[in-house]
């Protein structure tokens, strides 16, 4: 059998950057890729831009699946957890995240569990009240004593990389926020688990997101190498 047009490293974790912004012709290509499933759930999509952006991450999730399974894009079999967190089926050896917002994507793929969460930096006028009800009190502690013009910024970084680490775990709010505590300092993302003994060794990393954008990426394992690319590409 042929190999793997992508091989993937135990020791590396693949972030693979996507724009959904549709060029020319790319959606309708783009649906060749899609399983039935994926059709009829595009299908019931509201606003066109939606369906277009669904489209697109999926058809690009299964072509780089594909790539690292040396299967067509629309033979990837995905099966979902009771949380909702899609997988490969019958393939143990390939963990995945994807997360977007408004036209940007961004995927994680690895040989642990792996959650990435993705968020255009933005106003949160709430930030406070929001953080009140689902942070610890050492999260909300940090988070006041940013100035105010930071606080919201500290606010998305620090929602995505708890939502990272549930992303991760796949059991969606089954995991309370407050259960576990994540560092709001940009440079040095730590995670700790206050209600678990025993537990997996997680990481957390801030991702390369670029100006305007905050994320987060957390793995099971420390890995060697987190490898940057863009896709298609």
């Amino acid at each position: 059998m042929p190999l793997p047009t992508r091989l993937l490293p135990d020791d590396e974790v693949h972030v693979w950057w996507l724009s959904l912004r549709p060029e020319a012709g790319q959606v309708e290509q783009a649906v060749d890729r899609l399983s039935p499933d994926d059709r009829q759930r595009a299908d019931r999509f509201h606003f066109a831009r939606d369906r277009d952006r669904f489209v697109l991450g999926r058809s690009f999730l299964r072509s780089l699946l594909g790539d690292y399974t040396n299967q067509e894009p629309n033979r990837v079999s995905l099966q979902f957890s009771p949380a909702g967190k899609p997988f490969l089926a019958r393939r143990f050896d390939i963990e995945f995240n994807l997360s977007h917002c408004e036209d940007r994507g961004v995927i994680a793929i690895a040989r642990c569990p792996v959650g990435i969460d993705l968020e255009r930096l933005r106003e949160v006028s709430d930030a406070l009240a929001i953080a009140e009800n689902l942070f610890t009190a050492s999260e909300n502690r940090a988070l006041r004593a940013f100035p105010a013009p930071l606080q919201s910024e500290a606010f998305l970084r620090c929602w995505t990389r708890k939502e990272a680490y549930v992303k991760a775990r796949g059991v969606g709010l089954v995991t309370p926020l407050a259960s576990f505590e994540v560092t709001l300092d940009p440079s040095s993302p730590e995670l700790e688990l206050l209600q678990e003994t025993g537990g997996l060794h997680w990481r957390l990393f801030e991702l390369q997101a670029g100006s305007g954008w905050v994320g987060a990426l957390a793995i099971e394992r420390e890995p060697a190498r987190i490898v940057n690319r863009h896709f298609p590409g």
